[in-house]
C-alpha cells in the first residue's frame, strides 16, 4: 500500500511539474501549487512513518514552500479582487502589476554604475 501512495505523490508532483514545463501551466498558478503540496504531503508523511530522515525533510521543505507560495498567490488575488470591488482602476492595475512581476526579469543597475546585470524576481 505504501508503494502505492508514493507513486500517487510523486505523479501529483511530477504532473505539476511537467504541465509547467510543457507551458501548459505556470508554476504560480493555484493548480500547480496545489500539486506540489498534495504530492509532498503525501511524501512526507510516508517518509516520516518509513524514518527516511533524508527524505523526510525534502519533502517537508518542498511542501512548507509550497504551502508559503499559494498564500502569497491567493493574498495577491485577493489584493486584485478588493480593488475592483471598489472600482479603482488604478488599484488594480497596480494590484495585477505587482502580481505579474514575479517571473519578470529585470535589468538591474550594477554597484559601479557602469554596466547592468538581468536579476529575475
Amino acid at each position: 500500500m505504501a508503494d502505492i501512495l508514493q507513486i500517487i505523490g510523486a505523479i501529483l508532483i511530477l504532473s505539476g511539474f511537467a504541465a509547467s514545463q510543457l507551458g501548459w501551466m505556470s508554476a504560480k498558478s493555484g493548480t500547480y501549487l496545489v500539486l506540489n503540496i498534495a504530492g509532498a504531503t503525501l511524501l512526507t508523511w510516508l517518509a516520516l512513518c518509513g524514518g527516511e530522515w533524508g527524505f523526510f525533510l525534502l519533502e517537508g521543505v518542498w511542501t512548507v514552500v509550497s504551502l508559503i507560495a499559494l498564500v502569497d498567490v491567493l493574498l495577491r488575488q485577493s489584493r486584485i479582487a478588493k480593488a475592483s470591488r471598489c472600482h479603482d482602476s488604478d488599484a488594480v492595475a497596480r494590484a495585477a502589476l505587482d502580481a505579474s512581476c514575479c517571473s519578470v526579469a529585470r535589468v538591474a543597475p550594477s554597484s559601479s554604475g557602469g554596466s547592468s546585470r538581468m536579476s529575475a524576481r
